[in-house]
């Protein structure tokens, strides 16, 4: 149970990653990071373009979800709902990542260091080479994709991994404990 939950969601989580980055890429505005003109180290000239700004926001949405589809609640757990610390914390996280994805530029868009807004006074950008505002339609399409993968994965620990499907194949394949043992 434990690993068909985990590298499901894992897996879930790439296909939705890399459907993200595509989405961004396919965009009529997109201008690839001009990762050539950054030395490796200097990391931190790596931010302010698109693809951060969609890794970001794609990446801890999912971290926040894992907690929540991992704490639905079976034999030995508390549901989330239950849980009002975990209920708390979820909507909070929710709440202010939805609030910063969907925003105007302001100064906290710039203290994340979102591609928001025009960026040409930043290495590696300059004006001759600049990276243009991720338009706010985007921005929708990118939580809808979110919200479309925070579904697939709590539909595939509810009704897959906990549900008729996976009762079925774990009394199908109960013989096999009998013979694998682990020790650690």
């Amino acid at each position: 149970v434990t690993v068909s939950s985990v590298v499901g969601m894992w897996v879930f989580n790439m296909i939705f990653m890399f459907s993200g980055i595509y989405l961004i890429m396919a965009h009529e505005d997109f201008v690839p990071f001009p990762v050539h003109l950054v030395r490796i180290t200097q990391w931190w000239k790596l931010s302010r373009n698109w693809e951060t700004t969609t890794i970001f926001f794609i990446y801890t949405f999912q971290q926040f979800w894992s907690a929540v589809v991992f704490s639905f609640g079976h034999l030995f757990r508390l549901s989330w709902y239950d849980n009002l610390t975990l209920l708390g914390l979820a909507a909070s996280g929710f709440g202010f990542l939805s609030l910063l994805m969907l925003m105007e530029p302001c100064g906290l868009t710039r203290a994340f260091h979102l591609a928001y807004e025009l960026v040409d006074h930043h290495e590696p950008w300059s004006p001759e080479l600049s990276c243009p505002a991720m338009p706010k339609s985007l921005r929708w399409q990118l939580f809808a994709l979110i919200a479309t993968n925070m579904t697939v994965v709590a539909v595939w620990e509810q009704a897959i991994v906990y549900g008729a499907v996976g009762r079925y194949l774990r009394d199908r394949w109960r013989y096999l404990s009998k013979h694998v043992t682990l020790r650690l």
